[in-house]
């Protein structure tokens, strides 16, 4: 599907679901947002999410970063790497577990990206 951003055309806030819909993913940064929806008013941007999100009609999961499901439901790993917002991989302990190389579930996720950052969010099995 190839969506024209070349017009300005004021889209509802159910058309703005079925494009979020079509794309097939679980997590979106703010930018990806303003992009998709050709909002260049970060203020109307936000104003907007905010919106959505008291409606629950998605997700907040830390600041600019946004779900159409509950993150409880969403893989760890997905949401880690997608959180990096950059090229990262799962390293560590993590796949060494997921393999079954060592027998300890680690209660965190490592992964390995050029960027340093830390996050805690709370899934099923608890926080990683």
């Amino acid at each position: 599907m190839i969506i024209d951003r070349t017009k300005s055309v004021k889209i509802s806030g159910n058309n703005r679901f079925a494009e979020l819909a079509v794309l097939d993913e679980a997590v979106f940064h703010i930018n990806d947002l303003a992009n998709l929806w050709n909002i260049r008013n970060k203020n109307t941007l936000r104003k907007t999410l905010s919106r959505y999100v008291k409606a629950g009609f998605i997700f907040r999961i830390y600041r600019g970063f946004y779900s159409l499901k509950n993150p409880r439901d969403i893989d760890p790993y997905l949401l880690g790497l997608k959180a990096i917002y950059r090229p990262a991989y799962i390293s560590c302990e993590s796949v060494l577990s997921d393999k079954g190389v060592i027998n300890q579930s680690p209660r965190e996720i490592t992964i390995v990206s050029n960027v340093s950052r830390r996050y805690k969010v709370e899934t099923k099995l608890g926080l990683s």
